[in-house]
């Protein structure tokens, strides 16, 4: 049988012999296995404050000003009490580091949740590592509430300027035109960046999210009948993905179509169908067949990134995107932009009204004296 004397024994025992068989996949460490090192260094380094003891033990004294804390990390596995549990999770949840705002209350809860797995497997008959009582005390501590610290507030999101975004879609079209087309390398590479510059412009007259439209097949998108061929740019078709983020219950997502953005997606088809004048001999688009299908959600964040810095710009990404069609949208019409969007509740559609300020910008200019022409008495 496995003996530890402190709980900084166990959460490394766990570490070393549970960890990598429950977190870690094909030799390779995962993305949940990394994230229990900095919530267990956290852990272990918390030290209760003598101020906070009450009739728990410290087990340290500092020297220069002699008071005394209880350092969790060399505590005896049924030494830890649920009060300790408490003061940690209350210490996390109001935690500033280097100024900023304290960590949203989910990001607290998986960490309790965390620390009680391997407290969960600490405590099985067959590890002996913890009390059973022990464990059941801790796992009856509550989770941290709204009442204990707001969460972090997110970022907000900024649109992309009009300038800034014709020059990353103009500039991808340019270097497309630039690049030799001699070898069958080439010409793929070439007509990579043409499906670049035309997935921007699809996204800017859309407000596709990005994983919607990198799904997009050619049997997801319905032509209209009843369209008006008068207006300059009618709604022609309507795109109806099979699963996405809002579903709800006998309810589609759609995102309609101009006749631009038909034009655009028939496009990126023709594109990839033709190697020059000569189609492609591989070439095999299906109606089921993602007609963006080479890249991968994050792989399109990352050109995107990448092509920005490239430009001089700011680092854009695709969600900006979306975020630049609704500031646009909104304020036109707001139920609207709501259906377009995919948003379940109007009240997510309200807050891209004046986003970033340029209505207010307008209507002041028109309020100005120059361009009111209103006569003074002399």
């Amino acid at each position: 049988m496995i003996r530890c004397s402190n709980l900084q024994a166990v959460c490394d025992t766990f570490m070393t012999i549970e960890a990598p068989r429950r977190f870690a996949k094909g030799g390779k460490a995962t993305r949940t296995l990394k994230n229990r090192q900095p919530m267990l260094r956290r852990f272990l380094s918390y030290e209760v404050p003598e101020a906070q003891l009450l009739d728990r033990s410290p087990t340290h004294c500092r020297l220069k000003d002699r008071a005394a804390f209880r350092r969790l990390a060399w505590l005896s596995p049924d030494a830890v009490t649920a009060q300790d549990f408490r003061d940690w999770l209350w210490a996390l949840a109001h935690e500033t580091v280097g100024g900023r705002k304290p960590i949203s209350l989910t990001y607290v809860n998986d960490h309790r949740a965390a620390l009680l797995a391997i407290f969960r497997w600490a405590s099985d008959d067959e590890i002996g590592l913890m009390s059973p009582e022990v464990f059941a005390k801790l796992d009856r501590v509550k989770k941290v509430d709204d009442g204990r610290t707001p969460a972090r507030t997110p970022k907000d999101i900024e649109s992309i300027p009009d300038d800034h975004l014709n020059r990353m879609i103009d500039g991808a079209w340019k270097h497309a035109s630039t690049l030799p087309t001699k070898t069958k390398r080439q010409r793929e590479r070439q007509r990579s960046w043409k499906l670049f510059a035309i997935a921007m412009m699809v996204l800017r007259d859309t407000g596709m999210r990005r994983g919607e439209f990198l799904s997009m097949t050619p049997s997801q998108i319905r032509l209209l009948d009843d369209y008006d061929a008068n207006e300059p740019n009618p709604v022609v078709a309507c795109y109806m993905p099979d699963d996405h983020k809002t579903r709800t219950k006998n309810k589609k997502r759609r995102a309609w179509l101009t006749l631009e953005t038909k034009s655009a997606i028939d496009e990126a088809i023709e594109t990839r169908r033709w190697d020059g004048n000569q189609q492609l001999l591989g070439f095999a688009l299906t109606a089921d067949t993602p007609i963006f299908q080479q890249w991968t959600g994050n792989a399109f964040y990352r050109k995107m990134v990448r092509f920005a810095a490239k430009m001089g710009l700011p680092t854009y990404h695709p969600h900006q995107l979306r975020h630049t069609f609704a500031t646009k949208a909104a304020p036109h019409d707001l139920e609207g932009t709501r259906s377009q969007l995919g948003h379940s509740d109007i009240r997510t559609t309200k807050r891209y009204i004046d986003d970033d300020g340029r209505a207010a910008r307008r209507l002041l200019g028109r309020l100005s004296p120059q361009n009111q022409h209103t006569q003074h008495p002399a």
